[in-house]
């Protein structure tokens, strides 16, 4: 499925050469890790040369890291659309919801756990977890300007908090509580999204 989807988000006018070498890494990385995958494998499924592959990227954490912004650029799309749409700021955020479970479903547990563990993605992760925030902050206002969320909600106290997210889900003790990384991502959809009480109520 990721390989599918990431076929989708490469440039036309790309030689065929460099999609390969892109999609067998997408498929390596996400049964693998990122870890766990050399240059030398990537090339000879790909049927590439390593000339080829420095042609086009410097090392195996550049081109993991041109993967993670093509996937992250084509949600983070997909999320703003969905916000500056016509739906109810409920039905917005249920969508979302659906969206980013999906998007880490895709992704697989391999390449979910890398975001965390992984040293050269944990630079680009956090830069793009800053940015999300940020923007969700300016959103956020503009809608309880509006009267669209509840307007006694201290909004520099929740982005606070899902700043501080990042690091307690990399905690073991809180990782292990979970069935897996979606399962993680699930509960944090639960509690943020819909509270502590039962959606029936």
């Amino acid at each position: 499925m990721i390989v599918k989807h990431t076929r989708t988000l490469l440039d036309p006018n790309m030689s065929s050469k460099h999609k390969d070498l892109i999609l067998m890494a997408v498929k390596l990385f996400h049964r693998y890790g990122f870890s766990k995958v050399s240059v030398e494998e990537i090339c000879r499924e790909a049927r590439v040369s390593k000339v080829t592959f420095y042609r086009y990227y410097k090392s195996k954490d550049e081109l993991i890291v041109s993967i993670l912004t093509l996937l992250f650029d084509d949600i983070t799309r997909r999320v703003w659309a969905l916000l500056e749409g016509d739906k109810s700021l409920k039905q917005k955020f249920d969508k979302i919801a659906v969206m980013k479970l999906e998007f880490t479903r895709m992704l697989g547990e391999e390449i979910f756990a890398a975001l965390f563990a992984y040293p050269a993605v944990q630079a680009y992760h956090k830069e793009l977890s800053r940015k999300s925030i940020e923007d969700f902050k300016i959103f956020m206002y503009r809608e309880r300007e509006r009267g669209n969320i509840n307007s006694r909600l201290n909004i520099e106290l929740l982005m606070a908090l899902l700043n501080e997210l990042a690091g307690i889900i990399q905690k073991p003790e809180i990782r292990n509580t979970c069935k897996g990384n979606l399962d993680l991502i699930s509960q944090l959809n639960e509690i943020l999204i819909y509270g502590i009480f039962s959606r029936e109520q």
